[in-house]
């Protein structure tokens, strides 16, 4: 084909020069031993992915795991995993463990995809020089010594009393928590009405559902939590912590619409500022868990049931998010203390 000098070369779309920055911006390379393979980072997976004939280049084909996972993608497109494997790489000369579910040739484009269960183990920021990784361990290595440290030194200079400062350290550093003392002040429910809340399960990424399973696990053995049949049922939200960590909390928005309140009253403040005028010594008191210290009444389990894809549970003990929490709490905490805030300092 023959041009003629006044013909001049286009460049390309800048919508096409767009995408290939940001595909530039959103890849990494990572090494299995001596192997390097380019991955696409992409947060919006919940899963980590590996083309099949890349795989057969870092393991043994037979020691895949035959577990399968259905995979839904935009316009819901759906494809099925091969299987499984756990297995160690390096980004950045830092070393990662994450469990790869292993997919078709021709159904990924990318060798690999690291999705969003590698923000377990650090976190990521897109930059205009790429993508970098930050690995929490160090930060949360360096977090538990300070602790540690912060535990051993016990600071009593405010306390002048030589006798006293005594006795508060062999209190602090012998102290066993020990349940001494009970109360029959329990979660009673009542609703305005009687005709029950009853919701599906809400949908769960595929780490997600493993985290809940985990959350459910650990209620049950502690007897915070047991299996339901309750015509009532609530779902679940997951919800992200600071640390970037999942927590498992109850929607209880419907349920709470029908509640009556437990109108306990809190105590005067004026009054309890007259008690402390002459106390020499102040503490602070912090339940960890708070309101799982505090039973709900046998009858009226069933309306704290909630349901999750697994299966159906209810609460022994008072779950977070009812409206009517603080006031039974505060009845709680009252009938605890009775006896120390009625006597005179």
């Amino acid at each position: 084909m023959n041009y003629s000098k006044s013909q001049k070369f286009k460049e390309p779309p800048k919508e096409i020069c767009t995408l290939i920055v940001k595909e530039r911006l959103r890849t990494k390379e990572i090494f299995f031993g001596k192997v390097k393979i380019p991955v696409l980072i992409d947060s919006g997976s919940t899963v980590s992915l590996l083309r099949e004939n890349m795989s057969r280049r870092i393991m043994d084909p037979t020691k895949l795991s035959k577990n399968k996972l259905l995979l839904t993608g935009i316009g819901e497109a759906q494809g099925t995993t091969i299987g499984s494997f756990e297995h160690q790489f390096k980004i950045d000369d830092e070393s990662y463990s994450l469990t790869r579910h292993v997919v078709p040739a021709d159904k990924l484009k990318f060798e690999a995809v690291i999705g969003s269960d590698l923000l377990e183990q650090a976190s990521i920021s897109f930059t205009k020089e790429g993508v970098k990784f930050n690995k929490y361990e160090n930060h949360a290595q360096l977090m538990q010594i300070s602790a540690e440290n912060l535990q051993e030194e016990l600071d009593l200079r405010h306390v002048e009393n030589c006798q006293i400062k005594k006795e508060l350290e062999k209190l602090i550093q012998d102290y066993k928590p020990e349940k001494t003392a009970s109360t029959d002040a329990a979660m009673r429910i009542i609703l305005k009405d009687e005709e029950p809340v009853c919701l599906p399960p809400r949908r769960l990424a595929f780490t997600e559902r493993q985290e809940v399973n985990k959350q459910i696990e650990e209620w049950l053995n502690e007897g915070i939590i047991r299996p339901s049949s309750s015509e009532y049922a609530s779902p679940i939200v997951m919800v992200k912590k600071k640390d970037r960590s999942s927590k498992m909390c109850i929607d209880y928005r419907k349920l709470n619409q029908k509640l009556v309140k437990d109108k306990f009253p809190l105590p005067l403040i004026e009054y309890v500022l007259d008690t402390l005028q002459e106390a020499k010594v102040y503490s602070t008191l912090d339940l960890r868990k708070g309101f799982f210290h505090v039973d709900v009444d046998k009858d009226c389990r069933k309306y704290t049931s909630f349901i999750v894809p697994d299966g159906q549970f209810e609460f022994n003990k008072v779950p977070f998010g009812l409206s009517t929490n603080p006031g039974v709490f505060q009845r709680y905490v009252s009938s605890i203390f009775r006896d120390l805030t009625r006597k005179e300092l």
